[in-house]
């Protein structure tokens, strides 16, 4: 038997960057790849790791760790060329995917893991570095991801800009857990255990007829297709009404953007329907099936309660509309619905169908948005001032959660009550945010909270409302300093090593919001020369001041009005304490910005501090070093060190099993510690941080191992 012409291969991750030199066929389409197949992505990479990893693993035991199949693409080579026919969006986001790790793994410390994935980001040929997806049009982007102090690249192509959000949304959506020890298992996992299967086509001509089989050929019908099919099928009688409802929802929805209309059936079916979060997670990831089999239990019984289905969804359909479009364009109402989507809550929607009727007035249903909406944008801020997880995922069981508990509630009153009440329930608030700044993983929050407060005090003093400008891609602003980066200026007892220089730098109290321009053009200036040139732009900066509230009568009764006139100093010199206080300041107006009066909840009946108790419960890292710290491997206050290069970190933990670093914030768990004394964001924090014995500097993860080793705690490995 003659062999195919057509060939067929399993490749790992490893094998598909390796020894090639991609380009897109002349019939290939912009990479056009948005935040749902990314998320889609790394969460179910994540997902099949995390269902393998454990922290005592060593990396060998990565060998027998579950493969993942992430399907197949079409090529053909032509002079050492590899001609992508299909699956260039797979292999350019996991060309992407591999630049970001090489980026984490180098911020931890891992060269030689590092190195081997330089080499399958870039490929050299006789002197000349290629990327391995080489394709003209996107070298300045992949050249700014892969050496970030390069200017990011004005490229208006297409595709570059569609790449260059698919980056951002890579680094916003990469799970915490493996940013610290899991890292390195998971990028091994990731080449040799993630597996796709290439087909290889004999030539050009060929590579198109296999492009136009798998794409052309044959009517591949979707969850939404399904779905409609279904829904027809059991009407008794003439569809022609319900068949023209359907087409004119999903065209109205598809108008707002194309995948719309299967964002609102997954909102709408866990919203009036979904019983438990398990079933939240099915239609998630399959909304049409979980209908099919769950008919009997919603009630879809006789023909009748079908159209009575279709005809709620039509209703809720116009409902969404106008929520999608609200987390589109800024409206003061609902403000929240816009801040929401730009944080990622894109849970968001659900809970407030849960509380929608066909009765309701366009004000009663802006009403009861704009409560849900501030409820969760108001969780969202606590969990990441207070140091909680606050990423997409956490923020979606919070959304469907509220979904469950806003059933039955029917008037923007019973909204109001119900929110207040799980308010009451929540263990964390604005009590802990002395410490809170800056971070390696958390720009792009600090830019939201600064963009918040700059357009409170803006607004309160009778200007615009900016948030939106603030936020915007399109005209940037930044995070100013108002300390240079020039520790020699500020080093005294106060401020005895960079690592507090940078831990203060950072915090809240010494940051504002700036266009880029301006940002740029006075960012090394000492406070006292740069101080005068904020009255530009904006009243928060502004404030800091003296000449500001000469003849500025709108400021002053503003101050006035809100109870802070004292708090809003003017700083002749910028010192430590005045970031002290200036983080005084911005918590005080974070509870006047999320001030959780609206939900009929007075300020005073809030717990002053976290639960340190339930809020270990929540951190894996946590509960380990306190199990050590009971067993008595660990003093309630061993003093710890890390190294790095010519560099030294001190920090202790504390009774509860936090590690507290010696400028004063505290972390959950050795990587995030780690992360924050380094600047970085990665760090393998039980092998960074060494506990002193003596002498002796032994690693976190020694005792970790041996007390595993030796049964001294509760759980062993499996």
């Amino acid at each position: 038997m003659a062999d195919s012409p057509i060939s067929g291969s399993g490749m790992t991750v490893r094998e598909v960057f390796s020894g090639h030199r991609y380009r897109l066929d002349q019939y290939q389409r912009d990479y056009s790849w948005r935040r749902e197949e990314i998320r889609m992505l790394v969460d179910d990479l994540h997902r099949r790791f995390q269902g393998n990893y454990l922290e005592i693993h060593d990396r060998k035991r990565v060998a027998t760790y579950d493969p993942y199949f992430l399907g197949s693409f079409v090529y053909h080579e032509d002079e050492g060329i590899t001609y992508v026919v299909d699956g260039q969006q797979r292999i350019t986001t996991l060309h992407v995917l591999l630049i970001y790790l090489q980026r984490l793994l180098t911020d931890a410390d891992l060269p030689r893991d590092a190195v081997a994935l330089d080499q399958l980001i870039r490929t050299t040929e006789f002197g000349e570095v290629t990327f391995t997806v080489d394709i003209s049009d996107r070298t300045d982007l992949l050249e700014h991801l892969f050496d970030e102090s390069q200017e990011i690249p004005s490229n208006e192509h297409p595709s570059a800009r569609a790449l260059w959000k698919a980056a951002d949304e890579l680094d916003a959506c990469f799970p915490d857990e493996l940013r610290g020890d899991a890292l390195p298992y998971f990028v091994d996992w990731l080449l040799k255990r993630v597996c796709m299967v290439g087909i290889k086509a004999a030539n050009h001509e060929q590579g198109w007829e296999i492009y136009e089989s798998v794409n052309d050929r044959g009517v591949r019908l979707s969850p939404l297709d399904l779905l409609k099919s279904l829904l027809l099928r059991n009407l008794v009688g003439t569809t022609d009404g319900v068949e023209n409802t359907w087409r004119t929802m999903i065209s109205g929805l598809a108008a707002v953007e194309p995948n719309e209309p299967v964002r609102f059936i997954k909102a709408f079916l866990i919203a009036l329907y979904a019983p438990d979060q398990r079933a939240v997670e099915a239609i998630e990831r399959n909304f049409y099936e979980w209908f099919r089999a769950s008919t009997d239990q919603i009630g879809l019984v006789k023909p009748g309660h079908y159209r009575d289905l279709m005809t709620a969804m039509s209703t809720q359909a116009d409902h969404y509309r106008l929520l999608a479009a609200a987390s589109r364009s800024f409206d003061e109402q609902l403000k929240c619905v816009f801040f929401n989507s730009f944080n990622r809550i894109t849970g968001q929607f659900a809970p407030i169908l849960t509380v929608l009727t066909d009765r309701d007035s366009r004000s009663a249903l802006r009403e009861k948005a704009a409560l849900i909406a501030g409820y969760l944008d108001l969780v969202y801020v606590w969990r990441f001032v207070s140091g909680q997880r606050a990423a997409e995922d956490d923020m979606a069981v919070e959304a469907h959660r509220l979904v469950f508990a806003l059933r039955g509630a029917s008037t923007a009153a019973e909204v109001k009550c119900i929110l207040g009440q799980q308010i009451q329930e929540l263990e964390y608030g604005f009590a802990e945010m002395d410490t809170f700044g800056l971070q390696g993983s958390n720009k792009r929050q600090v830019r939201y909270l600064l963009a918040r407060l700059t357009s409170y005090v803006d607004t309160g003093c009778g200007k615009q409302d900016h948030s939106s400008r603030y936020l915007a891609e399109t005209e940037p602003y930044e995070i100013e300093h108002v300390w240079a980066n020039r520790f020699e200026r500020h080093q005294s007892t106060e401020i005895p090593n960079k690592q507090v220089f940078e831990a203060f730098r950072n915090r809240l109290g010494a940051l504002v919001l700036l266009p880029k321009s301006a940002n740029a053009s006075f960012r090394d200036d000492p406070y006292e020369q740069k101080v005068q040139y904020y009255m530009r732009h904006n009243e928060l900066a502004a404030s800091l001041y003296s000449k500001h509230r000469e003849r500025n009568s709108k400021f002053g009764q503003f101050v006035r009005e809100i109870g802070l006139d004292k708090q809003f100093r003017a700083y002749t010199r910028f010192d430590r304490n005045a970031i002290e206080e200036r983080q005084r300041l911005y918590t005080e107006l974070c509870a006047r910005i999320w001030d959780t009066a609206q939900f009929g909840v007075r300020r005073e009946a809030l717990p002053q501090a976290a639960d340190p108790a339930v809020r270990r419960t929540r951190a894996r890292f946590d509960v380990a070093l306190r199990s050590l710290i009971t067993a008595g491997l660990l003093d309630e206050h061993q003093e710890l060190i890390g190294r790095r290069r010519k560099e030294t970190f001190t920090a202790r933990l504390t009774p509860d099993g936090s590690i507290r670093v010696e400028s004063g914030e505290s972390f959950a768990a050795p990587s995030p510690a780690g992360q924050f004394v380094l600047g970085t964001q990665s760090c393998q924090g039980w092998n960074f941080w060494k506990a002193l014995r003596g002498d002796k500097e032994i690693p976190l993860s020694e005792i970790r191992r041996h007390a595993l080793e030796s049964g001294t705690l509760d759980s062993a490995a499996p």
